[in-house]
């Protein structure tokens, strides 16, 4: 029985971090085509300036 519940913990754990794996993925994916669009939305005048996004992306994704 313990065994059991062993698994169904295991499953879920590699659900969830397969999971959060993708929303990395599927941000990053989302953000690149639109940078320079978002660039212009902000008023960024430095295209490296506007780079510091994808950065931010993943420290916020690390942190939290």
């Amino acid at each position: 029985m313990i065994k059991n519940n062993s698994n169904k913990i295991n499953l879920e754990f590699v659900a969830l971090m397969a999971s959060l794996m993708s929303i990395v993925a599927l941000s990053i994916d989302a953000l690149l085509p639109a940078l320079s669009k978002i660039g212009l939305a902000i008023n960024s005048q430095d295209p490296a300036d506007t780079q510091l996004l994808i950065t931010m992306i993943f420290l916020g994704l690390g942190i939290g």
